[in-house]
């Protein structure tokens, strides 16, 4: 056999490998297009479509075992949400609900996150949960409406997070003398967690100690988990 004619034999060959390849590919690809449609849908809230996609993508042949934990995820968010409707043990409402609220932290929903923490103020207020209504208010730019729910806190029973915020808040709304002196009665106290200490940077940066701020976001970097 000539080369000419060996030549269509061996292109023809090529083309047979390449097609597992190529199709192993595609399967990739749709397992990470459900995956990428199903995060999009988790940031707008839209938890029924989310859980939809992120199942077509633990599904496909090539989901990974990132996209099985992320389907198995929003599986139990789902549960726990339909779970806190109709749950009558106050204990168990309460253990529901924190772990939605680190969901909803982590994946960074703050309306769903706002509207879990009003409950939890409704149900079992608590200077707790009157901060974390404020938390969530000041995560979504509403530091007037923060100020006033952290202001409705006695002084002796605000914690250090809680004037932390409220510091926030007043350096947010211009009022930096009135931060100023959140800020100087504040006491750090151990054990602090970096979260705290993040938003004591802020705070100290908002108050013009730049310097200040800088070195403690480093503390909390230093204190935060790989």
């Amino acid at each position: 056999m000539n080369a000419r004619a060996a030549f269509p034999i061996l292109l023809v060959g090529l083309v047979m490998l390449a097609l597992p390849v190529a199709q192993a590919q595609e399967e990739d690809d749709s397992a990470a297009k459900a995956f990428a449609e199903g995060n999009a849908l988790l940031q707008k809230g839209d938890f029924d479509g989310a859980q939809k996609a992120f199942g077509e993508a633990a599904r496909a042949p090539g989901a990974t075992a990132e996209h099985q934990q992320k389907f198995q995820l929003v599986r139990r968010v789902l549960a726990m949400r339909a779970a806190l409707g109709r749950e009558e043990n106050p204990e168990k409402w309460q253990q529901t609900a924190a772990a939605l609220r680190n969901f909803y932290y982590s994946h960074r929903l703050y309306e769903h996150l706002l509207a879990l923490a009003q409950k939890m103020q409704e149900r079992r207020p608590s200077p707790g949960s009157a901060t974390l209504v404020a938390d969530a208010l000041l995560l979504l730019g509403r530091d007037a409406e923060a100020e006033k729910v952290l202001e409705g806190i006695a002084a002796a029973d605000r914690t250090p997070q809680a004037s932390v915020l409220l510091g926030l808040a007043k350096g947010r709304l211009s009022r930096v003398d009135a931060a100023k002196q959140v800020l100087a009665d504040i006491q750090v106290l151990e054990p602090v967690s970096p979260r705290f200490l993040a938003d004591l940077a802020r705070l100290k940066v908002l108050c013009g100690d730049v310097e200040g701020g800088l070195a403690t976001l480093t503390t909390a970097f230093e204190k935060t988990s790989a």
